[in-house]
């Protein structure tokens, strides 16, 4: 199998992706057979939103699915002192889902230089997904330049197409600026 060092790829470029389903009737179980999974896997604040929710086996299913994702995209798991409060899942005014990071897996991000970790939650009846994305500082900037830079292509169009209409509006000037200069 090809190494990062055989592929040339540098790491300060790489990007982390990290998925995780859960089965929703799992997540219902677990929480009716075990009764300090919440306090034990979501902080005060996550419980909190999960249970105002009429649906809220599936936000606790979509919570844990995210976190487990975001531990993918990290290159880390529920170990080596990773506790599952440490990737905290919150909404912002709008609903919007993100994550704070505490605890060890903070340090983690922190030693891969991961500058953005933006999610997405879903869930249906049976299923909840966590997705994630771990950016890093260089990895994040080249998606920025990406989305300003435009189209060369377009770009040269658009120039053409510009000097075209100041050619067709002033040829009569343009005409007698030339003859001005051969004189």
């Amino acid at each position: 199998m090809p190494t990062n060092e055989d592929k040339n790829i540098d790491d300060s470029k790489t990007v982390g992706l990290g998925v995780d389903i859960v089965d929703v009737s799992r997540m219902r179980d677990i929480l009716d057979k075990t009764p300090n999974f919440i306090e034990h896997t979501y902080t005060s604040i996550e419980a909190e939103y999960c249970q105002k929710s009429s649906r809220f086996v599936e936000h606790y299913a979509t919570h844990f699915a995210a976190k487990e994702a975001v531990l993918k995209a990290l290159g880390c798991g529920f170990s080596e002192g990773v506790s599952p409060k440490d990737v905290e899942v919150l909404h912002d005014d709008k609903g919007k889902p993100y994550v704070e990071l505490h605890g060890r897996v903070k340090g983690i991000a922190e030693e891969l230089k991961i500058k953005d970790l933006p999610i997405s939650l879903s869930f249906t009846n049976t299923e909840a997904v966590g997705f994630a994305i771990a950016l890093t500082e260089e990895s994040a900037f080249e998606n920025e330049v990406l989305k300003k830079s435009k189209d060369p292509m377009a770009e040269l169009t658009k120039k053409f197409k510009e000097a075209k209409k100041i050619l067709e509006e002033n040829p009569k000037e343009l005409n007698n600026e030339q003859k001005d200069k051969e004189d």
